[in-house]
C-alpha cells in the first residue's frame, strides 16, 4: 500500500473515532439522574400539557399545562394555568413541549425572564405518564417504566432532602 494510501485509511479511522467519541460525550451531557434534576429544577409538577395551541403575544410563544400536583414550587399554581417556553433557548436539544397536547408528564422546569417556565434539562425533563405508570426511560439510574405515585414520592423525598440540607448549611 503507498503512502498515501496508508494516510487516507488512518483519516479515515480517526475521523470516525472523533464520531464516535463526540457522540457519546454530547450523550453523557443529555443524561442526568433524578438527584441532578431536581436539584437544577426550581420547579416541579406533575399534570397536563392543556392544549397543543400556542398562546403568542408579540415574540412570546407559549404552551398551556395545568398542574395537578406541585412536588416543588408555588402550591398556589395547583390547577391554574402556567405558561411553558415553546421556543427553545440557542443550541439546546429542546422537545416541541405542545406535541405532549393532553397528555399527563411530570415537568422539571426553570423560571425565565419572559414569564414562562422552561425545561431544565433537555428531553431529560420530560416524563410522560400513561395509565398510571411513569415512563422513566431518560432519567439515569431510574427503570424504564415505574409507578408514578412511586416517582413522585421519590421526587419528593429529594426535594425535602435537599431543602433539609440547604437549611442546615445556611
Amino acid at each position: 500500500m503507498t503512502r498515501s494510501g496508508t494516510n487516507s485509511i488512518r483519516n479515515i479511522l480517526f475521523g470516525a473515532l472523533l464520531l464516535v467519541v463526540g457522540s457519546a460525550s454530547f450523550a453523557r451531557v443529555s443524561v442526568k439522574t433524578l438527584p441532578e434534576l431536581v436539584n437544577i429544577s426550581k420547579f416541579i409538577a406533575y399534570g397536563r400539557i392543556v392544549s397543543n395551541a400556542a398562546t403568542s403575544s408579540g415574540d412570546r410563544d407559549w404552551v398551556s399545562f395545568e398542574p395537578m400536583q406541585i412536588l416543588r414550587g408555588s402550591s398556589t399554581l395547583v390547577g391554574k394555568p402556567v405558561s411553558l417556553c415553546r421556543t427553545p433557548p440557542p443550541m439546546t436539544d429542546y422537545p416541541d413541549i405542545s406535541k405532549w397536547a393532553a397528555y399527563e408528564v411530570v415537568l422539571f422546569l426553570s423560571p425565565r425572564p419572559e414569564g414562562c417556565f422552561e425545561l431544565s434539562h433537555s428531553y431529560v425533563a420530560v416524563v410522560e405518564v400513561r395509565d398510571g405508570v411513569a415512563q422513566t426511560a431518560r432519567v439515569e439510574k431510574q427503570p424504564d417504566n415505574q409507578p408514578c405515585d412511586l416517582f413522585l414520592q421519590k421526587i419528593r423525598k429529594l426535594v425535602a432532602s435537599q431543602a433539609q440540607t440547604s437549611a442546615t448549611e445556611k
